[in-house]
C-alpha cells in the first residue's frame, strides 16, 4: 500500500503491517492512500480535520506519542454537520496498534458490534470507539483507550495504556489518510 506518512514513510515493516491490516477491508494490497490531513502540517484544531476530511470514505487514523504509534480505520466518511455527537455504525472499523507500550507485535482490534464504532462532532477530531475512547480534540487533549465494541487481543495486559503508554496523552502528531 503506498502512504506518503511521515510517520511511517522510513519504516516498512510498519508499512507491511497496515497493509495487512487494511487489505480485508479494502481489498488490494496495492491501493494508493491520499492524505487529507496531518495535524503538524495542516494544525490541531478538529475543524481544520472536518475541513480537510468530511466526506471521505476509508480514513485510515496514524497518530505518533513518542515511540509509540497506533491509530484506526473506517469505511464511515467523517461528518461535522453539527456540534452534537453522532455516533457511526459499522463492523469494517478497527483499532489499531504498530508499536506500544508492552512491546508486544503489531496487533488489530477489531469492531465486535457495529454500534458505536466511530464517534463524530465538530468539537473532535478523528475518534473511536463509544466514549470515544480513542480521540484527538488538541495536542495535548488525546486519549487511547481499548474500549466497545472493539475487541482486545489477550496477549494486553492493560487496555488503558498499551497503545499510549497513558489513557490521556499528548500527541507528537497524527496524519489521516484517505483511499484514492
Amino acid at each position: 500500500m503506498i502512504f506518503n506518512s511521515t510517520i511511517i514513510s522510513n519504516n516498512s515493516f510498519y508499512r507491511a503491517e497496515l497493509a495487512s491490516f487494511l487489505a480485508p477491508v479494502v481489498g488490494q494490497m496495492e491501493s494508493k492512500w491520499k492524505r487529507c490531513h496531518s495535524a503538524l502540517s495542516n494544525g490541531w484544531r478538529p475543524k481544520t480535520f472536518h475541513k480537510n476530511c468530511d466526506n471521505k470514505k476509508h480514513t485510515v487514523t496514524i497518530i505518533k506519542k513518542g515511540t509509540y504509534i497506533f491509530g484506526g480505520y473506517t469505511d464511515i466518511p467523517w461528518d461535522s454537520t453539527s456540534r452534537r455527537m453522532r455516533r457511526g455504525n459499522t463492523l469494517k472499523a478497527f483499532i489499531f496498534s504498530l508499536k506500544n507500550s508492552e512491546a508486544l507485535p503489531p496487533f488489530k482490534c477489531l469492531a465486535e458490534n457495529k454500534r458505536n464504532a466511530i464517534y463524530m462532532s465538530s468539537s473532535y477530531g478523528p475518534s473511536f470507539g463509544a466514549g470515544p475512547f480513542l480521540y484527538i480534540v488538541s495536542q495535548s487533549q488525546s486519549m487511547a483507550v481499548i474500549a466497545d465494541p472493539y475487541s482486545v487481543p489477550k496477549e494486553v495486559t492493560r487496555k488503558e495504556t498499551v497503545l499510549a503508554g497513558t489513557p490521556l496523552f499528548t500527541a507528537d502528531n497524527y496524519e489521516v489518510f484517505y483511499l484514492a
